[in-house]
């Protein structure tokens, strides 16, 4: 069973260091009284701690009876359960990572303070992050402050920030063949939100065929989707899978005169300035069409693009002195 620690990431709440400074009629440091040094101590206690993922330190950081509720409403009760269900979540994600943005501390009582902040956290590295709200109260018991409740709200990334995974992309492209070019330029758009691909080909130094690509986050289905429009009339749409090192965009759509197409796209980052592409399944209405693959490169800059140099050479070189 999945443990559900892994739905929450209420987990990473303790990672900032500096959770006071921003606060308002600070207490002295060194104020027995005060529970800031404490909170600022478990900071740093449970990043120590969640970084050797041991699971029963983080417990102890935690009341007897501490109440951990998760975005699905679960509650966790007590530190035997807590120290379980971090077991369970460091065996099932070894990679795991995070973050935190502390936003405030705050006394409401003389023994009881409450913290509030956002957290970021990844099960595996190129995943895209889950994010979350949280509101974590400390309890002072025998002089110790430790967590007495902690409850998370999900929140939904910015649409861009699931598309980060395709930074790859970005950048102007060519490939080449005796009598071909393809040129593709990839970008974000101004909000953000979507990654655009421009794309024109030419064949025999004549423009054959150009368009734009858009591709962007659907939050209904929780995946990646683009929708590619053509000058000369057709459309498709993509739903793009990661996979271990390349990327799969399965493509269906129809041609202006409104015969369906369709292709399976297999695109591999090769590194920062290549990667390959292969073309399979592809069919138009009941005819099959022949794969291929291709190497797509970064387009170098035209030689009147090469950004000049802060200084010419004969602006920097030593003038010579004239013996004569």
């Amino acid at each position: 069973m999945k443990s559900k620690i892994a739905l929450m990431g209420i987990w990473v709440l303790f990672l900032s260091v500096a959770i006071v400074n921003a606060q308002e009629g600070k207490p002295k440091s060194g104020d027995a009284n005060q529970p800031f040094d404490a909170i600022k101590k478990a900071v740093e206690d449970y990043a120590v701690a969640y970084n050797a993922h041991d699971a029963k330190a983080i417990a102890n950081l935690f009341a007897p009876d501490a109440e951990l509720v998760d975005t699905s409403g679960t509650v966790f009760q007590g530190q035997d359960v807590i120290r379980q269900e971090y077991e369970a979540f460091f065996n099932a994600h070894p990679d795991a990572s995070l973050t935190i943005n502390v936003e405030s501390v705050r006394m409401v009582g003389p023994s009881v303070a409450v913290e509030e902040g956002r957290t970021a956290s990844v099960l595996a590295e190129g995943e895209t992050p889950s994010l979350s709200r949280y509101v974590a109260v400390y309890s002072k018991i025998d002089d110790a402050w430790v967590l007495a409740s902690v409850r998370d709200e999900k929140l939904e990334p910015e649409p861009g920030q699931h598309l980060e995974q395709l930074n790859w992309l970005i950048g102007q492209w060519i490939e080449e063949s005796d009598d071909s070019r393809m040129e593709i330029e990839c970008y974000w758009d101004e909000s953000g939100s979507y990654l655009i691909r421009d794309f024109k080909i030419s064949i025999e130094g004549l423009l054959a065929s150009s368009g734009t690509e858009r591709i962007g986050w659907d939050p209904l289905n929780r995946q990646i989707r683009s929708w590619l429009f053509d000058s000369s009339g057709g459309h498709i749409e993509a739903t793009w899978i990661p996979g271990d090192g390349f990327w799969t965009a399965t493509a269906r759509g129809y041609r202006a005169d409104g015969q369906a197409i369709s292709a399976i796209y297999r695109m591999t980052p090769l590194r920062d300035d290549a990667y390959h592409m292969a073309a399979t399944n592809r069919r138009a209405g009941d005819e099959g069409l022949g794969d291929f693959e291709m190497t797509i490169v970064r387009q170098p800059p035209a030689p009147g693009e090469v950004p000049p140099l802060d200084e010419s050479p004969a602006e920097s070189a030593p003038a010579e002195s004239n013996k004569e």
